[in-house]
């Protein structure tokens, strides 16, 4: 059989659509995958913070707890109830944390987080040895054990603080990097598709 320039044209012709379309097929299945690692990446990045704000809020709320059985510890049943949530918000953070020490991947941060659960386990040995002698005076003298309690929770409220602000910045912009990564990738795809 004799091969014309026609028949040439079209073979040229075909074998480009097979390509164009090889290449588009590609290229959708590349940009999905891009697709799918952002969100993976972006909610690896959220979800870290979401713990770490977790155990800022649980933190915060047994602090609130050791304030409740001081203004409300002279009745006996109120000073069970704020004790047991006191003791209950102690153990969510321990628990909250060691989650969270699984996920975090930079030194700083598991550095950081260290030492906030060093300052707490210090800082639940000051808070019971106050409230043993809370509980001797029968909820009457809150003063005493107000005032050997006055700024111990500074240091791991700054602590957990700037864990949280640390994770909060890493995350903006390690999610601005993939965007940006992600919109070169789109870019090289899109000029190899026109090429094709």
């Amino acid at each position: 059989m004799r091969t014309t320039v026609k028949n040439k044209i079209y073979f040229l012709c075909g074998l480009s659509v097979v390509a164009g379309l090889a290449t588009t097929t590609y290229l959708l299945h590349r940009a999905a995958l891009m697709n799918e690692e952002s969100a993976t990446f972006t909610r690896g990045q959220i979800q870290k913070l979401n713990d770490a704000r977790l155990v800022q809020v649980t933190f915060k709320k047994q602090v609130q707890s050791w304030k409740d059985i001081l203004v409300r510890g002279s009745d006996p049943q109120n000073l069970q109830k704020y004790r047991d949530e006191f003791f209950k918000y102690e153990a969510e953070v321990r628990s909250h944390s060691a989650d969270l020490q699984k996920r975090l991947v930079v030194e700083e941060n598991r550095d950081i987080l260290s030492k906030f659960l060093e300052a707490h386990q210090e800082l639940g040995n000051q808070y019971r040895a106050a409230l043993s002698d809370f509980g001797a005076s029968r909820g009457i003298d809150f003063k005493a054990a107000d005032q050997s309690m006055e700024g111990k929770d500074r240091a791991p409220t700054d602590l957990v603080d700037l864990l949280v602000d640390k994770l909060n910045a890493t995350a903006e912009k390690s999610i601005d990097q993939r965007t940006e990564e992600l919109a070169t990738q789109r870019i090289v795809l899109l000029v190899i598709g026109c090429v094709v």
